[in-house]
């Protein structure tokens, strides 16, 4: 689950915090060995992670130690996170570039897919802003007295029109957990105006909502595919163990990617799940940040593990319904759900890091690298963890995942990566809650 919401201590290389729910915490990593993931420890920064992430005793590059590096034995590597699964090359490093600050609890980013210069950040208690350039970013829209930020709620989405900007399309999409009993999860249209394009219309066109058993895994992200359907990702109606049975049972929206078709709904897409409308994929536990590589295509996105597995997924672009496993599965692991373990018709995930020794981790899903300024992250996915300063990479082949790199890092610190943006031409960004701030990777 995600567990932003009472900071402790800031520590080296992670936040320390304390969770909601029933993720679980711990001390430093037990060591792993050369190249390979240990018990919640291999492959960091010297020095770096320990309790619950927070800074070791180091080990320098290539000896053993507490904190050893990447290919080196050691007790808790930074993140715990890095596997190495194939060999490769590890990318370059990058330099942290503030391009926006002063935010209150910024959620996400969307650039304009027709300026490079302008972006579209979302608030969580129910504001979004425009930003152009160097400006000062602007509210574009107010919908905080709809927002309810209790729990894991909040306004937790935002997607542009596949062809915002292109022959007068000004439509955006937002998601956000409504106040109410039960809180409710809405998925809404809006339009910029025609007059200002700083300010959008108060209009709301809801395109769905789902009632939410519980104040966690709201989940809530927004997508466009390759295909042109509106993807909406939600948990599964929150409490633990799969508490309500929804990952496993497609007739409900909750543990369920969504794919709605904006041009024509209420008609819903070909191809969704027979026993719900809306419902595309299903058995995830707490989806957050999915992500279509623009390439491609494939879909990516991290699921939330409950106190062991944090997990990422993706599957090619056009290979139809998957069910990821929850709560049969947690990552690669047997949970039982009610069924055994039986594997037969599951997409298991690229990659798992455990939270052994680590504490309380979440995964934060990010985007493919397709840009041109750092050329050795070209075809990169990079993610992070909510609670680990630091940032991941792999690539997926297609059938399995490789190259699983930690990605250096100078410049500006992170602070709760919540989010990962594109701007038109590919470049990333990086959204950290607790800073307030958003990031540009640079060389």
């Amino acid at each position: 689950m995600r567990a932003w919401f009472v900071v402790g201590a800031a520590a080296l290389g992670a936040l320390v915090t304390t969770a909601c729910g029933d993720d679980s915490s711990g001390g430093g990593g037990t060591g792993g060995t050369a190249g390979t993931a240990g018990n919640g420890g291999a492959s960091g920064a010297s020095g770096s992670a320990g309790n619950g992430g927070a800074a070791g005793n180091g080990g320098s590059a290539g000896s053993a130690g507490n904190g050893g590096t990447s290919g080196s034995a050691g007790n808790g590597g930074t993140g715990g996170i890095v596997t190495n699964t194939c060999t490769g090359t590890a990318p370059p490093s990058v330099t942290l570039t503030e391009v926006a600050s002063g935010l209150n609890g910024p959620m996400e980013m969307i650039g304009d897919p027709q300026d490079a210069t302008r972006m579209f950040i979302i608030e969580r208690d129910g504001r979004v802003l425009v930003k152009n350039g160097g400006a000062a970013p602007k509210e574009v829209l107010d919908i905080t007295d709809k927002v309810s930020a209790s729990g894991e709620g909040g306004l937790l989405g935002i997607a542009l029109h596949p062809h915002f900007g292109q022959s007068g399309e000004r439509r955006f999409y937002v998601s956000y957990t409504e106040s109410g009993s039960p809180l409710t999860s809405v998925i809404a249209e809006y339009q910029i105006s025609a007059n200002d394009p700083d300010v959008a219309d108060t209009a709301e066109n809801r395109l769905y909502t789902i009632d939410q058993p519980a104040t966690n895994h709201d989940g809530g992200d927004l997508a466009f595919g390759s295909d042109g359907y509106l993807y909406a990702a939600f948990g599964d109606g929150g409490g633990g163990n799969d508490q309500y049975k929804n990952g496993q049972d497609p007739s409900t929206p909750l543990g369920a990617i969504l794919r709605f078709d904006v041009e024509n709904h209420p008609t819903p897409p070909p191809d969704n799940h027979p026993s719900q409308e809306y419902v595309y994929h299903w058995g995830v536990r707490n989806p957050y940040r999915i992500s279509f590589d623009r390439a491609n295509g494939d879909l990516y996105f991290g699921d939330v593990g409950q106190d062991t597995w944090e997990e990422v997924n993706a599957v090619k672009a056009d290979s139809g319904r998957h069910n990821f496993g929850w709560n049969i599965m947690e990552g690669m692991h047997c949970r039982g759900g009610g069924m055994s373990c039986d594997q037969t018709g599951l997409t298991l995930p690229l990659t798992e890091y455990s939270h052994s020794g680590q504490g309380d981790l979440s995964v934060t899903g990010g985007v493919v690298y397709r840009g041109t300024k750092i050329p050795g992250l070209y075809g990169r996915y990079i993610y992070s963890d909510f609670f680990l300063a630091q940032l991941q990479t792999l690539v997926f082949t297609g059938t399995e995942t490789c190259d699983e790199y930690a990605l250096t890092t100078g410049g500006e610190s992170l602070g709760g990566v919540v989010a990962f943006g594109e701007d038109k031409d590919g470049e990333v960004y990086v959204v950290s809650l607790y800073n307030g701030n958003i990031l540009r990777l640079d060389p």
